[in-house]
């Protein structure tokens, strides 16, 4: 099985580097790479990225620019998963992904987030899946920050997903998975769950988990 992972900035960063969970999920991936399993990570920039970027925009940077900040921000969390691995580096270029039975990756150009390039990557490789591994469990019909009343949806179409979310990219925007990367995975399984290692073992398995399925 080949699984692209799009690892969230805040899960490898939630306030300070959560070196732990770092440890545990290395031990769950190479769990499954006995199994014959196959892995690319993509590593993305989380809130330190959106800090930077913040106050970028407070000293006038443009959104090209704003966009380089957080690429750079998601090559540090590269650097530092793929040292997790034991490995000699980590890609950024989606379209020359060199698979083997873990890669770790980072972010490649303006105009988008690491979950685009998940989707690059995804349909090179015949992926079974893009898991999208966030600060939330399920995808909501609406902010779960801000309103009590969000359902969590555990099925949804990728049409369903374009018009909760719209079409459009912003440096930092926070969404369960970028617009840009939505209006190019039709015909891909996307799952958006947390970090609960439990829970992904569940998925990986073919066991029932908890997250959204996005098909």
């Amino acid at each position: 099985m080949r699984i692209v992972i799009s690892l969230g900035g805040s899960v490898i960063v939630p306030d300070d580097i959560d070196f732990r969970y770092l440890k545990e999920f290395k031990e769950l991936i190479m769990d499954f790479i006995k199994k014959g399993y196959k892995f690319v990570i993509f590593c993305g920039g989380g809130q330190i990225c959106r800090n930077y970027q913040e106050a970028a925009k407070k000293l006038g940077v443009e959104d090209e620019d704003l966009d380089w900040i957080g690429i750079s921000v998601t090559k540090l969390n590269a650097d530092l998963v793929r040292s997790v691995f034991n490995l000699d580096g980590f890609q950024s270029d989606p379209n020359k992904i060199e698979l083997k039975d873990v890669v770790v990756m980072s972010g490649w150009k303006p105009g988008s987030s690491t979950d685009y390039d998940s989707v690059i990557v995804a349909k090179k490789i015949n992926a079974d899946m893009i898991v999208n591994i966030t600060d939330v469990r399920y995808v909501y019909d609406k902010d779960p920050g801000k309103f009590q009343d969000a359902k969590p949806l555990k099925n949804v179409s990728w049409q369903k997903m374009r018009n909760l979310f719209g079409g459009d990219w912003k440096p930092g925007m926070h969404a369960p998975f970028d617009p840009i990367a939505s209006r190019s995975a039709d015909g891909l399984k996307v799952v958006v769950t947390n970090k609960d290692l439990n829970n992904l073992k569940k998925l990986f398995s073919g066991e029932d988990f908890e997250g959204t399925v996005i098909s």
